[in-house]
């Protein structure tokens, strides 16, 4: 079984969030972690606004962005998703953003893992099976 999985259920994991249990039992079992590689960009803003609320340690948020990047075993250019994943987000009246784990899931064979409701549910629409 191969995953795709999105910021939202990574941090879930990373955050001590209540769900973490499952997520991990869940990507213990795949083959493979997929994410596309805007994944940086969306794990770094996450961490970015944490910081700039909390005002912690800076070394505190970047080992918590190192922790999130390291649950991904492959990533994958989104110059080549992006085509599709604007069509897709056309029709689903999803974000491109969205679009591009959907289309990375669809092209992947693989899961999608997030806890994003709305993107579940538009997974589940289009045929992606979802893991939450």
């Amino acid at each position: 079984m191969n995953i795709v999985l999105d910021t939202s259920a990574a941090f879930e994991i990373v955050l001590f969030r209540p769900e973490r249990e499952k997520i991990l039992e869940e990507i213990s079992k795949a083959n493979i972690v997929l994410a596309p590689d805007l994944f940086y960009s969306e794990a770094g803003n996450v961490v970015w606004k944490m910081y700039r609320f909390e005002k912690k340690k800076l070394s505190d948020y970047e080992l918590a962005l190192h922790s999130v990047i390291n649950l991904i075993d492959e990533f994958h250019s989104s110059e080549s998703l992006w085509e599709k994943a604007f069509q897709l987000a056309c029709e689903t009246e999803l974000t491109v953003y969205d679009c591009i784990y959907l289309q990375l899931a669809r092209e992947s064979k693989a899961k999608l893992f997030s806890m994003d409701k709305k993107l579940n549910r538009k997974a589940l629409e289009i045929g992606i099976t979802v893991l939450f």
